[in-house]
């Protein structure tokens, strides 16, 4: 595709300003936009890999970035400086939100653990990294989650990874203390008692022939 500007030369998309390419991605050109995504998706990962050190976690937020800009290219304006400038400002506020929510979940994940090893059927005299690698438990504990009933699911997710009080989850669902207070404990004893069967398949020595 050409364009024709002020001086009336027609030029191809590389040949263009990024400041030219946003006004044209407003106007949903793909062209524009594939450029502008040639020209800085790199950059912009590198920035955001800086901040989350995670190079998945870092392409996501910039698919996500490019996303945005493809859906509200209008909210750039050349007064707020150069594209690439503004890009690398968004970046940077992105990544430090995943990050914020990559630390959250962790944070989510060890108090859940520290929670289900309190449980008298939990496992005894051994360390979950002994056994499973942490990485590994958590993606356990994730499936394990997802297989709750949802009543017991929500409140889990609102307890652990929303970060909310017993008494918060009793007030957004609308339903006593006390109920919220059994769900959490069934939760985490259905969820003590499957990570438990779990250490034992993984300790257990297999059967000779």
């Amino acid at each position: 595709m050409l364009y024709t500007f002020d001086s009336g030369a027609p030029l191809a998309v590389q040949q263009l300003t990024d400041e030219e390419l946003m006004r044209a991605v407003t106007r949903k050109d793909h062209r524009a936009f594939n450029e502008l995504y040639r020209r800085h998706s790199a950059a912009l990962c590198s920035v955001v890999n800086r901040i989350v050190h995670d190079e998945f976690a870092s392409e996501d937020v910039v698919q996500e970035i490019f996303i945005d800009l493809w859906e509200s290219a209008r909210r750039y304006s050349e007064a707020k400086g150069k594209v690439a400038g503004w890009l690398t400002t968004i970046s940077r506020r992105r990544a430090i939100d995943r990050l914020r929510k990559i630390q959250c979940r962790q944070r989510a994940h060890d108090r859940l653990e520290s929670d289900i090893e309190k449980q008298p059927i939990a496992w005894t005299h051994t360390r979950i990294e002994s056994d499973i690698e942490a990485s590994e438990l958590q993606r356990i504990l994730a499936g394990m989650i997802e297989r709750l009933p949802k009543a017991q699911r929500d409140a889990v997710h609102w307890a652990y990874y929303d970060g909310m009080s017993q008494r918060e989850i009793a007030a957004q669902m609308q339903i006593p203390l006390g109920t919220i207070k059994t769900r959490l404990d069934l939760a985490i004893r259905k969820l003590s008692g499957a990570v438990r069967e779990v250490l034992n398949d993984a300790t257990a020595v297999p059967a000779t022939v």
